[in-house]
């Protein structure tokens, strides 16, 4: 059975030339030190969202580009301190590329009026961003919170994600309708499909998690794990400082 990677890399080992390798290449290089909060080495998450892109019937070069380098600049800046510019990105991989990838990326600590200002310039830019915006949001809410994220900061972060499946559900209406003249391929309604598909997988998941929230055990033991996280983070620390 092949893994994601496996899958996704044999997928586009076909066609050198697609501008996916240009980007994965680029994000690898920026990533290399970077690691999801749940510990997982950050390059895994750009491969799974081409996957599920991928499974989507989607294989749009912008797209797979765009998943790749959509988190480049936020990562840089919070994690080490670097300024990645649209210069930069448009240099290593694609000018159209580097403006959308500009698009996503949020600053810091956003209030929900904020983010909510944010996710509107991204239906603005186009189709391609809101579709590569909401499978990031599947992509990470898919994985386990609880034990990584404090309970504020997931009952916010789910609050960010009803509004991005607003903005997926207004991309459908657009592409159904014919409200659109931005086609980032041929097969236009491929990106009505994949946003159906995750909205209703997003939703499924968002159900669990509020379940979760609501029942006073299962909080209980969300703290136990996240207490638990925070001291295997403190050893590691410590262990690297050694």
């Amino acid at each position: 059975m092949k893994t994601k990677e496996q899958y996704v890399l044999g997928y586009f080992k076909t066609e050198p030339d697609h501008l996916f390798w240009k980007a994965y290449s680029f994000q690898a290089r920026i990533h290399a030190n970077h690691a999801r909060k749940d510990g997982m080495i950050y390059s895994v998450h750009q491969i799974e969202m081409s996957y599920f892109a991928l499974l989507a019937g989607i294989d749009d070069p912008l797209t797979h580009a765009l998943i790749q380098c959509h988190d480049v600049i936020e990562e840089a800046r919070d994690n080490d301190g670097i300024e990645i510019t649209q210069a930069e990105i448009a240099e290593a991989v694609d000018p159209v590329v580097a403006l959308e990838t500009v698009v996503l990326t949020k600053k810091k600590g956003l209030t929900l009026p904020e983010f909510i200002e944010h996710l509107e310039k991204i239906v603005e830019t186009g189709i391609r961003p809101v579709y590569v915006k909401t499978l990031d949001r599947y992509s990470n809410i898919r994985r386990s919170m609880f034990g990584v994220l404090e309970v504020p900061r997931i009952r916010k972060y789910m609050a960010e994600t009803y509004q991005i499946l607003a903005i997926a559900e207004q991309a459908i209406y657009m592409i159904e309708s014919g409200c659109t003249n931005n086609k980032p391929q041929e097969n236009i309604f491929l990106y009505a499909k994949g946003l159906r598909s995750l909205r209703g997988s997003m939703k499924a998941v968002m159900r669990g998690i509020e379940f979760a929230l609501r029942h006073e055990k299962y909080e209980k033991e969300y703290t136990r794990l996240y207490k638990e996280h925070e001291d295997l983070k403190r050893e590691m620390e410590a262990l690297k400082r050694k």
